[in-house]
């Protein structure tokens, strides 16, 4: 994990289908909708233990993740927030 020059052998796990998603399209072209997910911040970082993303190249996204979204939230002029739910992220 560490170390990204070494190629990881397919056959010692190769991919394996776990699942598939069907998602219904929806209309989120509310200007209300907009307006909200624009000014949230997701980040792949907030997770359990278990799901912790792994290696230096994922440390270092991680600065560069939390800079990017500082800066949008400034040029914007918006206060920077994490959804706490799925309801705070797509209204009740």
């Amino acid at each position: 994990m560490e170390d990204t020059t070494v190629e990881w052998p397919e056959q010692l796990s190769p991919p394996v289908t776990v699942a598939k998603l069907t998602l219904p399209q929806q209309d989120i072209s509310d200007p209300e909708n907009l307006e909200r997910m624009d000014s949230l911040s997701f980040t792949p970082w907030r997770v359990t233990a278990e799901h912790a993303l792994l290696g230096n190249i994922m440390r270092a996204r991680k600065e560069v993740y939390r800079r990017s979204s500082l800066t949008r939230h400034k040029l914007n002029q918006q206060a920077r927030t994490e959804p706490r739910s799925v309801d705070e992220a797509l209204g009740a």
